[in-house]
């Protein structure tokens, strides 16, 4: 994705991402991977020129990365949130 693009995808996901994506989890491994299933989803719904099956491809492949991640930390062992709340 180029950074034009880029620029034109966050007029869609920040207002996304501000008001309607809803994380769930009790730590930050259940948030990220919370966070990847949101994205995924949204990004597949959104609509307008830029979002092409080469973008949605992208997020999807995002997402993807963002569960691998978050597996790799629960290996290494996270803590469960103690003084971080979720928003909403």
């Amino acid at each position: 994705m180029n950074e034009w693009a880029g620029l034109v995808v966050l007029e869609d996901l920040l207002p996304w991402l501000t008001e309607e994506a809803r994380l769930s989890g009790s730590s930050y491994c259940d948030a990220y991977e919370s966070l990847s299933d949101e994205l995924e989803s949204a990004t597949g719904k959104f609509e307008g020129p830029i979002w092409t099956d080469a973008t949605r491809i992208y997020f999807r492949d995002v997402a993807d990365s963002m569960r691998k991640w978050a597996g790799a930390c629960r290996k290494l062992g996270t803590q469960p949130i103690t003084r971080f709340r979720m928003p909403h």
